[in-house]
């Protein structure tokens, strides 16, 4: 059996987050949620350029996979926590109404 080269980097510091943040903050096509195959080009090139400018900051090399994983994961916690903020929201408020 044939071992895998399998490194684990590490995972992205606060500064690292906050940068990664601006550069897809200033790529516009990123956020955008036409998927037709103009704008998935568009955005695919836009994650290589993000991948290759966070790597030279960063000083250690990130595929665009890794930062768009990290991009997706961010979003989901962050709806996660929007909902159990509305959640709460509800609770307090109809606590009050009762």
């Amino acid at each position: 059996m044939a071992q895998q080269n399998t490194m684990k980097t590490r995972a992205l510091g606060k500064d690292e987050i906050l940068f990664l943040l601006d550069l897809i903050s200033k790529q516009k096509v990123i956020t955008t949620k036409a998927t037709n195959a103009t704008n998935n080009k568009l955005k695919e090139e836009a994650w290589k350029s993000i991948a290759q400018e966070f790597s030279a900051m960063a000083g250690e090399l990130r595929r665009p996979e890794q930062l768009r994983l990290k991009w997706e994961n961010l979003k989901k916690s962050s709806r996660k926590r929007n909902a159990l903020i509305r959640q709460n929201n509800l609770k307090v408020c109809n606590k009050y109404i009762h």
